[in-house]
């Protein structure tokens, strides 16, 4: 040997080990994603009796296309709706989040924000859409921040209205009423 090739003692530089185990960790939540696929929806939907309410920024089209994507999927009417500018006694009563911020899940005592909100919504819907609830398993850490990411720019990337969809009979039931003012 000339020396040119020669190993660093067969320990391979810290960056390349870090990446590699970057590799295997996203690979094994990748397959553990695919793996809880069927059964992530029933570990996260409440038991029986239990209502959801889903509170949102009512004036975020990001925000009103995810209601009206959930209440045109969701043929059972199992979650309802609230605009969190309306309900705030409601959120505050649980220690629920009142700012606009994210999304809050109510299921019965219990209330779950940003990305594991969503996902639970997701679960109660049928399949395929149940499917993306699997991405629970991801650290709520890398979730959030995705979700907190993209809900600090919504505004710019999907813009606000005042106005939401005309409801129907139907879609208007699926309301919280609202709270009266003090």
């Amino acid at each position: 040997m000339d020396g040119s090739a020669e190993s660093t003692g067969g320990t391979e530089p810290a960056a390349s080990r870090w990446a590699s185990v970057a590799r295997i960790v996203l690979l094994a939540i990748a397959a553990a994603t695919v793996l809880l696929m069927p059964t992530m929806p029933a570990l996260l939907t409440p038991g029986g009796g239990v209502e959801t309410w889903l509170f949102f920024d009512g004036e975020c089209n990001l925000c009103d296309g995810f209601i009206n994507f959930v209440a045109d999927t969701d043929a059972d009417a199992v979650v309802k709706f609230g605009a969190i500018q309306k309900h705030p006694r409601k959120l505050a009563a649980r220690g629920a989040p009142t700012d606009l911020s994210t999304l809050v899940l109510v299921q019965g005592d219990e209330f779950f924000t940003h990305s594991g909100a969503a996902l639970r919504v997701f679960a109660l819907l049928p399949q395929p859409y149940a499917a993306v609830s699997a991405f629970y398993i991801v650290p709520p850490a890398i979730r959030d921040a995705v979700y907190r990411f993209v809900a600090a720019h919504r505004y710019e990337w999907f813009g606000h209205t005042e106005e939401c969809r005309a409801p129907t009979p139907e879609f208007e039931a699926r309301f919280l009423s609202e709270e009266p003012e003090q």
